[in-house]
């Protein structure tokens, strides 16, 4: 793991952006399409707005999330919404959106170029909570790619999540996080979830934190 410290939440969402940007086009001067996997919540909201205006062949990049609450898409609390109203537009309109359901998992296997991942204070990380009865088969590296239904006292709504196998097809991983609490909880996971993203060594992981 690779820790980056920024001194405010701007310019790390700004060194976020561009890191997603190096990777997407790395990933095109090696494959004819790529998949770029983002999470929900408010964290990357400025990422995507900066992500959104750079120049890139979006048209050969294919988007999808780590996880979703089981909402209709034009729900408030919905991530597909958000991510079409700050990523989808502008330079980014023309890429292709995939659900997190297991029929999108064909078109976003070939070439997965990062994964944008956050983290709650309980040491979540996309919908693998702790309270989760799966969370055992969730995070075993050796299992099937793909996406499970979840449910969590910590939602109000059931959820769908990547499982991890699924996060290190990715090329790279950027977990984006602010705020103290979740510092210290980097620096001392315990057995939370964001242990097991953490510890692997199959994927090359890099924190961009700020307070």
């Amino acid at each position: 793991m690779k820790f980056k410290a920024f001194k405010n939440r701007g310019e790390a969402s700004g060194a976020a952006a561009q890191y997603l940007h190096n990777m997407l086009s790395q990933a095109l001067d090696l494959n004819k399409r790529t998949t770029l996997i983002v999470s929900g919540g408010s964290s990357p909201l400025c990422c995507f707005k900066l992500l959104s205006r750079k120049t890139l062949d979006w048209s050969s990049v294919d988007i999808t999330l780590s996880d979703e609450r089981v909402v209709p898409t034009e729900h408030t609390d919905s991530n597909e919404k958000m991510v079409r109203s700050t990523l989808l537009k502008d330079e980014a309109r023309a890429a292709t959106f995939y659900p997190a359901v297991q029929t999108s998992i064909p078109h976003i296997l070939g070439s997965i170029a990062c994964s944008l991942i956050g983290m709650g204070e309980d040491g979540h990380f996309a919908s693998i909570f702790p309270d989760l009865a799966e969370l055992p088969a969730l995070t075993d590296r050796a299992a099937k790619p793909g996406f499970q239904l979840v449910i969590t006292a910590a939602s109000e709504h059931p959820r769908v999540t990547a499982n991890l196998s699924l996060l290190l097809c990715s090329r790279g991983i950027l977990l984006l996080v602010f705020g103290d609490n979740k510092k210290q909880l980097l620096e001392n996971p315990g057995n939370r979830p964001i242990s097991t993203l953490l510890n692997q060594d199959t994927v090359p992981v890099e924190v961009y934190w700020a307070p």
